[in-house]
């Protein structure tokens, strides 16, 4: 939710979330009134409860179930490209997570990034590889915001923007 509202502070014309699984940053920003935008994951199972989630919140969102690095989805200036810790894909998370920021770097989109904290994370490596993913970012002239979402969770954000 906090991942979600946050993003919706931002500047942007429409946003899509890939690996949405329940779509949660979707369906925040939905009900926030924001148009434009699309929720996409692999797994039709849990698209089918982001659907129900979505009729009972009354809100407009595009669902498509479709593997992103086979149809990658056409992203329009000034959308954002949202992944909230992208593990339901069969490629590894890590390949998954560089391939995405490598994605929007080459092509210059927006990126709303939280990373996933592996089973062989530590809170300093999962800190330093966010730290990584912002350095390579910024390197290529994106803003990035690197914040813990909350005390208690390790959970960091990366929110880049041109």
């Amino acid at each position: 939710m906090r991942f979600g509202e946050r993003i919706s502070q931002l500047p942007m014309d429409g946003f899509v979330e890939i690996g949405c699984g329940l779509a949660i940053p979707s369906l925040t920003l939905a009900r926030l009134g924001n148009a434009g935008v699309r929720a996409i994951d692999i797994d039709p199972r849990i698209l089918a409860r982001a659907e129900d989630l979505k009729n009972r919140l009354g809100c407009e969102l595009e669902i498509q179930c479709s593997d992103i690095f086979e149809n990658r989805p056409e992203l329009q200036k000034g959308e954002l490209l949202i992944a909230e810790k992208p593990a339901s894909y069969k490629k590894s998370i890590l390949e998954v997570e560089y391939n995405i920021r490598n994605w929007c770097a080459i092509e210059g989109h927006n990126l709303a990034l939280i990373p996933s904290y592996m089973g062989t994370d530590t809170v300093e490596s999962y800190s330093e590889r966010c730290e990584k993913y912002e350095k390579k970012l910024k390197q290529v002239g994106f803003k990035v915001e690197n914040k813990q979402i909350c005390e208690p969770l390790p959970f960091r954000w990366l929110i880049a923007i041109k």
